[in-house]
């Protein structure tokens, strides 16, 4: 019998008052940056500070084998994946209030990365994605498996490689698939392909030719927003910024972005009517609709399409996907420093001092918190005129050589952050 809890959000929009529905949402992680795929929450204010009073251990879970992908958090469950033995992946249920284990999933589907990419290991890297009732998990040879949430038991599989007759990717599956409706959207076999989730049969696949085809695989995951009143898909393959109808998969514009060996891996975020994105050569600015100039320009009535870049800089933030509060930009650059940038121009007003290799990024209101690699959590203000640290706390034993590459995952008042070892649950506690 599944638990209660497990059924879809839109069930909860049928029954319940939407600001009740969108308090819902904020209590759970069900995919890759949270609810709505930015890194954004709502719900109970976090503490004005971070200490070890103000955040506290629940619980641990020791895990046998390593991954970089992100919790999920799905009513009362809490689901993470591994490799296990350089040879198959596991998925495996928790109980969010315990830790308990619930079930464990696994298959073969291990590989080995490029040597470039080697020493960041080959375990798993994209994050899964659920609508409460499957569990959608993309591996490293390119095979996409829905999963019941309350058992484990195998819904479907889909074999891009076989579908297409395309390459396991060189880093292998690492987009996170995207959920829109009845249908998952992921870069993977070598293009950009619309699967419907409950029967996991593709409908289309784009973006497989032309300079921005991903035949060695993408890095970036989906991001839809909607522009003029109509949904959009944006996508980074290696060399391009791209928008997708969703329906029938029509590529709308497409921009090639100056990038360093094709390293795309930033998820596109939209900014009113434009698409921030970065790579190793800077950050930019994409107008996502026809923008009009300023009467007081020199080309004064000549729009800007969709495509053309309204601003860019040298900043390389490419691969920590940003946060976006107010008319600016949280970016943790590629020298391990936070910087907050303009949207209106692109100009920086502050920098941090050297932080992590990587961090991921979630915000409530007017807070920022940040998990890096080194397995510090840090909070800070969203000022944009200042940098304002709030405090930040060690999340790992003295001494210890672990990192955390995965995304931090918070919901409600819980935060869950998964190590190179292991799974953590904490709790945001009142200050002493």
């Amino acid at each position: 019998m599944k638990p209660a809890c497990l059924f879809p959000l839109v069930a909860c929009l049928l029954v319940t008052p939407l600001s009740a529905a969108a308090e819902e949402a904020d209590l759970q992680w069900p995919q890759w940056r949270g609810p709505r795929r930015d890194g954004q929450l709502a719900g109970k204010p976090w503490p004005a500070t971070l200490d070890r009073d103000t955040v506290a251990m629940q619980w641990r879970v020791e895990l046998e084998g390593p991954s970089f992908s992100g919790p999920i958090i799905a009513g009362d469950r809490v689901f993470v994946t591994l490799t296990r033995g350089e040879k198959t992946e596991h998925v495996i249920a928790l109980d969010r209030a315990t830790g308990r284990k619930l079930w464990e999933t696994s298959w073969e589907g291990a590989m080995q990365v490029v040597p470039i990419g080697a020493s960041a290991g080959s375990w798993i890297r994209s994050t899964p994605a659920t609508d409460g009732t499957s569990l959608y998990v993309l591996g490293m040879r390119d095979v996409l498996v829905a999963l019941d949430v309350a058992t484990g038991k195998e819904q479907w599989r889909l074999d891009f490689v076989k579908e297409y007759q395309s390459p396991v990717p060189d880093f292998g599956g690492v987009s996170s698939p995207m959920l829109l409706g009845d249908h998952l959207f992921v870069q993977a076999g070598s293009g950009l392909v619309k699967v419907e989730k409950r029967t996991g049969k593709p409908v289309w696949r784009v973006l497989e030719k032309g300079p921005g085809k991903s035949e060695n695989g993408a890095f970036a995951s989906p991001y839809a927003a909607a522009i003029g009143g109509a949904e959009r898909i944006f996508v980074q393959t290696r060399e391009e910024l791209v928008c997708v109808d969703p329906d029938n998969g029509d590529v709308l514009w497409r921009k090639l972005i100056p990038t360093l060996f094709g390293m795309n891996i930033f998820t596109p975020t939209v900014y009113k009517d434009a698409v921030l994105t970065s790579t190793m050569a800077g950050t930019f600015l994409v107008t996502a609709a026809p923008v009009a100039k300023p009467a007081t320009s020199a080309d004064a009535g000549a729009d800007k399409a969709p495509g053309e870049v309204l601003w860019q800089n040298a900043l390389p933030g490419y691969m920590s996907s940003p946060i976006l509060i107010g008319d600016h930009a949280y970016i943790h650059l590629r020298n391990q420093r936070l910087v907050c940038v303009s949207l209106g121009d692109g100009k920086r007003t502050w920098t941090s001092k050297p932080l992590a290799g990587y961090m991921s990024m979630v915000a409530q209101a007017d807070k920022i918190l940040t998990l890096g690699d080194d397995g510090v959590l840090r909070l800070f203000a969203a000022n944009p005129k200042a940098e304002t640290p709030l405090g930040e706390v060690s999340l790992l034993p003295p001494g210890s050589d672990d990192s955390s590459w995965a995304h931090l995952a918070v919901a409600g008042e819980q935060l869950f952050v998964r190590d190179l070892t292991g799974v953590t649950a904490y709790r945001w506690t009142e200050k002493k």
